[in-house]
């Protein structure tokens, strides 16, 4: 959101409004400074406005999908009322102090207009910069450091449960995220805290075992997801199979595994101790339910591709 250009322009427009010198001058260069930085605030701001309240309804009423808004046809509807609302305040201003401020007579033009225009959209990404770092520092200087909102991923509803992929920003403009599960039934939520993503985009394949449970593989770690205990459970290859250690609630530390006397692994996180299972059934290709990247994509919108391990 570039609160820092929204608010250089309205302080711009509020400190000449507030001079009585300025608020009373009547040349078209001086009220197109009166009038467009305003407008251009409302340009910025309108569709703002109207993508949080679609976010809000795709998530509590789930009128439409995440993807749906993460589209380009989006990206410009909702630009539009923005544009209109920005233009129609500048001519309201305008007309306003042409009527109250101009004398008879005096030349009209829109120049003026257009000139003030096109300083701000070069001003504009200067602000945002200088104003995204500002608000960077300040930050990565909060307790608990930087944290984004959290951005959920519905992936599947089976017998009344639904599973949704949760991940949320901890670094300003890196691409570091923290990663959950969720968990609805009824209205309530439980919510899984699953491996830190500390480099890269987010990437995972999601598989459907025929138990109903969902794997959750992406290039760190591996996780299995029971929708009926509504448990998680860290997966690891160990002599050809894969054992499931059960995760703590809350956050933990990375889970690293060692072999243990009775032929199977003890998954360590911190000073935790998961003792594993195996699991009967491992994911493979043929399980592939989907990809989540800037989304849940079904396996008939993105087709299985593996994703190297990095350990």
């Amino acid at each position: 959101m570039p609160w820092p250009v929204i608010a250089s322009f309205l302080l711009l427009a509020a400190v000449l409004w507030a001079i009585p010198g300025t608020r009373r001058a009547g040349s078209d260069r001086a009220i197109a400074w009166k009038c467009v930085p305003p407008g251009c605030a409302v340009m910025l701001l309108v569709p703002w406005l109207i993508t949080g309240a679609l976010w809000l309804l795709a998530e509590y009423v789930r009128c439409f999908s995440f993807r749906f808004l993460n589209s380009g046809p989006v990206f410009f509807a909702v630009t539009i009322p923005g544009v209109i609302a920005g233009i129609l305040l500048i001519v309201k201003l305008r007309n306003f102090c042409r009527k109250r401020y101009a004398s008879e007579g005096s030349p009209r033009s829109n120049g003026p207009y257009w000139s003030v225009f096109l300083t701000l959209a070069v001003l504009g990404p200067v602000l945002f910069f200088a104003g995204g770092i500002a608000v960077i520092a300040v930050m990565m200087n909060m307790p608990g450091g930087y944290h984004g909102p959290w951005r959920t991923y519905p992936v599947a509803e089976e017998n009344g449960v639904e599973l949704a992929f949760q991940e949320r920003s901890i670094h300003p403009f890196l691409a570091e995220y923290d990663y959950r599960l969720r968990f609805r039934k009824a209205g309530k939520d439980t919510y899984r805290d699953l491996w830190c993503n500390a480099g890269g985009q987010t990437h995972v394949n999601v598989f459907r075992l025929s138990n109903g449970r969902f794997v959750f593989s992406d290039k760190d770690e591996d996780c299995l997801a029971d929708l009926g205990t509504q448990r998680v459970f860290v997966l690891r290859r160990f002599e050809n199979k894969f054992c499931a250690g059960l995760l703590p609630e809350g956050p933990f530390d990375r889970p690293a595994s060692v072999a243990t006397s009775g032929g199977l692994p003890v998954i360590h996180t911190g000073r935790r101790k998961l003792e594993t299972h195996v699991v009967p059934e491992t994911p493979d290709r043929k399980n592939y339910f989907g990809r989540i990247s800037y989304g849940f994509f079904p396996a008939s919108e993105k087709p299985y591709q593996p994703i190297p391990k990095r350990w």
